[in-house]
């Protein structure tokens, strides 16, 4: 059962379906998993009772084999995370890159100012990402299975970077809701975005709230 005085992350870990009512209220789940379901509900004015009730009725399914994601081992678990969310999500930066390549070209009389900046946007974090997909892989993730240990607070340190990047993106692309007279490939560019940013949190809590402190 979850109760107000549970972190976000324990409470995703009794049942990750709630993942999609806190994305709904904007609660970060992924670096803020060690946070207080209270503190946060009192900050976003949510009345509490009522928002611990609606997370208590929401039923258990498999939420993107998460579940079983949470009660791997440490060797399996990280074998999740590169199979499932590094190499996913590389694949989505690289078609996203080039199709926003393509929208600032064929829109730019239109929408090219608002795409050069989430171009820009997009490219440091894909700047941040891949270095960090690679330092998880050949360094930290040997280091914690062959020592116990990696540098947590440089990893976590990195993904609230990620963060806020992935936030910022959000409000430039008005929450990824393509303009009106945008083609097909504005709108699948839009949707990756989103897809890519449930994919990184996922990925993200599952490192912070789980992986790290096995």
């Amino acid at each position: 059962m979850i109760t107000k005085n549970m972190s976000i992350g324990d409470a995703i870990k009794q049942n990750p379906e709630i993942i999609q009512i806190l994305s709904e209220e904007n609660i970060d789940f992924c670096c803020g998993g060690n946070r207080v379901l209270k503190d946060v509900l009192d900050e976003k004015k949510l009345d509490v009772d009522s928002f611990i009730d609606l997370l208590n009725r929401q039923p258990k399914k498999q939420y993107s084999n998460m579940e079983d994601a949470i009660h791997l081992n440490r060797e399996d678990l990280i074998d999740y995370i590169i199979k499932t969310h590094h190499m996913t999500e590389l694949n989505m930066i690289e078609e996203i890159d080039k199709n926003l390549q393509k929208l600032i070209h064929v829109h730019y009389q239109h929408h090219g100012q608002e795409l050069s900046h989430i171009y820009e946007v997009f490219m440091t974090m894909k700047s941040h990402l891949i270095p960090h997909f690679a330092k998880e892989e050949k360094s930290d993730f040997p280091d914690f299975l062959s020592k116990g240990y990696a540098d947590f607070d440089e990893l976590k340190a990195e993904h609230e970077q990620v963060g806020e990047l992935l936030k910022t993106l959000e409000r430039k692309t008005n929450d990824y809701t393509p303009p009106s007279d945008g083609c097909l490939t504005y709108k699948r560019t839009f949707q990756l975005l989103k897809e890519l940013q449930d994919d990184i949190h996922q990925h993200i809590f599952l490192e912070n709230s789980v992986l790290f402190l096995k």
